[in-house]
């Protein structure tokens, strides 16, 4: 068994939830919240947007009560008038068909596309025209580099070599999660000419498209809300509901508790689990959650979760996602070679950049515990059996 100190994995979830922006105005998410009101949403008196640690202008931004809020107390209600989204037939739908896999991710992209386009002409929209000017101006100071597909080539080399390169049906020319890590600005943005190339301001629009929207909308202040599945305080209407987003306690939360949703276990997420876990969040959003974690290895069958108790931390497999005596192997090879690359490829960051490493050694060192602690569990298993 593979151990891990309570005090570790407590510092672990207070830093790893990526890196933080360090130009943001107050004044900016003021005229936001009001902005929102103003279009008949409501933002509760009772919460506020700040820093993680209001003394650290480097820390995480989150939504947190400033006193304490009853069950099905009313959060925040965002109207349609303030998405910027797809509506009715623009937004592309999968042929049933034809509702295969690799159809269903070629219209999950064309709809990135058209939404990124969506927010790229307000965001180039100089003379605050906008009827967005207020959540405008607040992207507006958001830094690149959040997500892994935008952080250097040298960075992205290294999650590359974490993933193994090989021939996979479910992640393309490697064989770990996630599918096209480092690789889908590329590949799904810039060679179907979505954006240009060679225009570093329209690729920040899609990492911020990703980062911040729900696959067809961008909903201000509800983009503000952070994923913790353990700590999920919260219930909300369907984005599409009629009127829009309407959020309100799941619980009684008290005064300085932080509000949380979840990114993979949400209203509009459907089977979102049975394919998309901590790594998929870690592409998706430029952060390793939290424990309990998650991990698909599609090709294998093998579905898991890590989960932390009394200080330890374990594998617990889904019934319908153990592996078999190929799985073991797989992950046997994966975890050598992982166990490998640390004297040879984690020694020296090099070129690149401090946030960037930080995030690759936590990427690194939260894959080979998975799938330490997931070989440990099925060949324990395997033996008792």
């Amino acid at each position: 068994m593979i151990l891990f100190t309570l005090k570790n994995v407590l510092l672990m979830m207070v830093v790893r939830r990526g890196i933080a922006n360090t130009s943001v105005d107050k004044n900016y998410i003021e005229a936001l919240i009001e902005w929102v009101r103003s279009k008949g949403g409501f933002f509760s008196e009772k919460l506020e947007i700040r820093r993680m640690n209001p003394n650290d202008a480097q820390s995480p931004m989150g939504v947190y009560a400033t006193q304490n809020i009853g069950i099905e107390e009313s959060l925040l209600k965002v109207p349609p008038e303030c998405y910027i989204g797809l509506w009715g037939d623009e937004i592309k739908r999968v042929d049933e068909r034809r509702s295969h896999d690799e159809a269903r991710w070629n219209v999950y992209w064309e709809n990135l596309c058209l939404l990124s386009q969506k927010l790229l002409k307000e965001m180039r929209n100089d003379k605050n025209e906008s009827q967005y000017t207020p959540y405008i101006e607040y992207l507006k100071t958001q830094k690149p580099g959040q997500l892994p597909a935008m952080w250097s080539e040298a960075g992205k080399d290294v999650i590359r070599k974490i993933l193994g390169t090989g021939k996979s049906t479910s992640y393309g020319d490697y064989v770990l999660p996630p599918r096209d890590a480092v690789d889908w600005l590329h590949k799904h943005f810039v060679k179907t000419n979505c954006i240009r190339a060679d225009d570093p301001f329209e690729a920040h629009v899609v990492e911020m498209t990703v980062q911040r929207g729900y696959d067809t909308a961008i909903i201000p202040l509800w983009d503000m809300v952070n994923h913790d599945n353990t700590r999920i305080n919260t219930n909300n209407t369907p984005m599409y509901a009629e009127g829009g987003l309407h959020v309100w306690a799941r619980k009684d939360i008290r005064a300085g508790e932080e509000i949380y949703g979840s990114y993979n276990e949400c209203v509009d997420c459907g089977n979102t689990t049975d394919y998309w876990g901590t790594p998929e969040i870690f592409r998706d959003f430029g952060f390793l959650e939290s424990y309990p974690q998650h991990w698909i290895f599609a090709d294998h069958g093998i579905h898991f979760m890590v989960y932390l108790e009394d200080g330890e931390l374990d594998a617990e497999f889904y019934d319908y996602g153990k592996p078999d005596e190929k799985g073991i192997t797989f992950l046997r090879e994966q975890y050598q070679r992982l166990e490998a690359m640390e004297k040879r490829d984690l020694v020296d960051r090099g070129m690149i950049p401090k946030h960037e490493w930080d995030l690759i050694i936590d990427f690194y060192e939260d894959i080979t515990d998975a799938i330490g602690y997931a070989l440990y569990t099925a060949t324990t298993t395997h033996e008792e059996l």
